[in-house]
């Protein structure tokens, strides 16, 4: 098993009926990704059903991503995120 935050870990765990229900929707939200921790953005768009494509470095942070968080989009469509190291953003800060 891929190591992922306590709390999004815990989010992502569900009963096999709910599974089953999610891989009959055709369409997702987007979910707000910045801040999130590369690793556990690309968990989340995987385990939605979308891809990631990735800005900037490859570990870090999200700052911004493609399309906006609320918006629908179908299952399998990719989300381009740009990641930023975190020392990186406490020099722009």
């Amino acid at each position: 098993m891929i190591a992922c935050s306590g709390e999004l870990q815990q989010n992502l765990s569900m009963h096999s009926a709910e599974q089953e229900e999610l891989r009959s929707i055709r369409t997702v939200a987007v979910p707000e990704l910045a801040g999130m921790s590369a690793a556990d953005a690309k968990r989340l768009l995987r385990w939605l059903g979308l891809r990631m494509d990735v800005s900037g470095e490859r570990k870090g942070f999200v700052v911004a991503q493609s399309i906006a968080p609320g918006s629908r989009v179908e299952k399998k469509r990719t989300i381009t995120v740009t990641i930023a190291d975190q020392d990186m953003e406490r020099r722009t800060m």
